[in-house]
């Protein structure tokens, strides 16, 4: 039995014999003795799964042992502060506004109900909130964040976690890493502030709003409601959902659905595809070779700078062509109107609009993107502008040079050689070996997955080591370098007043001002 000192199990009921389960009180853990083995098992009463096994060498069935290596701790009905061991533990706060860490292990924290904060340290654990505004926070590893009703918020740190809401206005963030988030009902904010190619980010039912942050979200969907819908430098399939939605793809080529409603779509600049759906939309495919489909519904289109192909669909549309490219239009059923070029209108090749007219060519309103570079499977090496770039390498060893300016520079699989450059960079080795150099300024890098060597340079940086036996100077200037979980690390701070994280098992350097273990 564990936690007896600590009060956590105040009376035990048992069986008449050996064998016979004996329960604490929350009904929660299950003590099993078995006579004939001499021995104790710990079972989980909702898997029925053996855990671990301590044999008790000479105890006699009516024995009680206390097991070495589980931390289980329960709290009380009132405000509570639990704390975790270096080992796995499992931290149920029941009622109150309590706060539980995890530490260093695979752990498992449940709230219960009450506004509680709950933070299940460097490895990857399993977060729950329970009733409550509560607030998740999973830290480094791979970590399961489930928020509960209430109006809960939620930061999965470092490492690809999973994030669900549940009822309620929730505020959640993935953090750095390929995160997936579900916001369930209530209107929701989930805005990706950390780096990283998301799986998935759903808003569920409810008015919400998505933001996918830097990196390549793979899917954003609102749902229902009327939301609000934002991707990022990277390829993004947005999906609006039934509802009012506004939707902006972002730099790259995205696919963008309105579905039903009356939606506002932006391609922006890129070559990008977009459909409008049912009911009254807006579509705006910015610059590029964009195919633009209005669907039912009186819809406004504007193929924008590039030779486009679009068709309005049903209804009475209003279609923008004037643009000084071909583009070929399919007005569609419907009294439409088409606006063309008057110094050349038979540049565009129409069909089915009942109304055409000229106008001087328009201008597109792209916001202006800093410059965006894509890897391919293969080893490249990519250079960056003196401006502000994004820089995805995808696979293959790669060197990516971020040159002038505040870049995003992102390796993704292979070992990579990533280079910031002048300027306060994001970077992020991600998968296998890589070797990465923030330059002079105020940068933010994660090594990920692989045995990583970083070098933070001249300013005030922030490193994570994350997974892999990671070799880290932080450089001039006051850096903050995070060693916690992963294997063997080597930090050296340089001069500049820092602060490290780590391991008991970690080297870390005479010159770190402050070390936190």
């Amino acid at each position: 039995l564990v936690g007896l000192d600590r009060g956590a199990v105040r009376r035990v009921v048992t069986g008449p014999g050996p064998g016979v389960p004996a329960f604490n009180l929350d009904g929660s853990r299950l003590f099993v003795a078995d006579g004939a083995g001499a021995s104790i098992s710990v079972v989980g009463t909702a898997t029925r799964r053996r855990l671990d096994v301590v044999a008790l060498a000479g105890a006699v069935p009516a024995g009680v042992a206390e097991q070495p290596g589980l931390a289980l701790t329960t709290g009380t009905d009132g405000p509570d502060v639990l704390t975790g061991t270096p080992g796995p533990d499992r931290l149920e706060g029941l009622g109150g506004a309590d706060r539980l860490r995890g530490g260093r292990g695979r752990d498992e924290l449940d709230g219960g109900l009450g506004d509680d904060q709950l933070s299940g340290g460097s490895s990857s654990d399993r977060v729950t909130g329970g009733e409550g505004n509560d607030f998740l926070t999973g830290s480094g590893g791979d970590d399961r964040l489930m928020a509960g009703p209430g109006a809960d918020g939620a930061d999965g740190g470092t490492g690809n976690d999973h994030i669900e809401g549940a009822e309620g206005d929730d505020a959640l963030d993935g953090g750095d890493g390929d995160d997936t988030i579900f916001g369930g009902d209530g209107n929701d904010r989930i805005i990706e502030k950390g780096f990283g190619n998301d799986r998935r980010l759903s808003g569920g039912p409810g008015d919400d709003v998505i933001e996918g942050g830097r990196g390549s979200d793979r899917i954003i969907e609102g749902d229902d409601g009327d939301d609000r819908l934002s991707g990022g430098p990277g390829k993004e399939s947005i999906s609006g959902g039934r509802g009012n939605d506004v939707v902006d793809g972002g730099r790259a080529a995205d696919n963008l659905r309105g579905d039903e409603g009356d939606d506002e779509l932006r391609g922006d600049a890129a070559d990008d595809e977009l459909d409008g759906g049912d009911g009254a939309d807006k579509l705006d495919g910015g610059s590029g070779v964009d195919k633009l489909t209005g669907g039912e519904g009186g819809d406004t289109v504007v193929g924008g700078p590039g030779p486009d192909t679009i068709d309005a669909g049903p209804g009475d549309d209003a279609i923008r062509s004037a643009d000084d490219s071909p583009d070929t239009v399919d007005c569609g059923p419907g009294n439409d109107t088409v606006f063309v070029e008057a110094d050349f209108p038979e540049r565009d090749g129409l069909a089915n609009c009942e109304r055409v007219e000229r106008i001087a060519p328009e201008a597109a309103n792209d916001t202006t993107p800093p410059s965006l570079f894509f890897g391919s499977v293969a080893a490249e090496l990519i250079r960056g502008t003196q401006g502000d770039d994004s820089i995805l390498g995808n696979g293959g060893n790669d060197r990516l040079f971020g040159l002038g300016g505040n870049d995003y520079v992102d390796g993704g699989n292979g070992d990579d050689d990533l280079d910031g450059g002048p300027g306060d960079d994001i970077m992020a080795g991600r998968r296998d070996d890589d070797t990465i150099r923030g330059g002079t300024g105020d940068d933010r890098i994660t090594g990920d997955r692989g045995r990583d060597a970083i070098d933070g340079g001249a300013g005030n940086d922030t490193i994570f080591g994350n997974l892999g036996a990671d070799r880290i100077a932080g450089g001039t200037g006051a850096d903050r370098i995070n060693v916690v979980g992963g294997s063997r690390d080597i930090v050296r701070c340089g001069p500049g007043n820092d602060r490290v994280f780590a391991d008991a098992r970690d080297r870390v350097a005479g010159d770190c001002e402050r070390i936190s273990r």
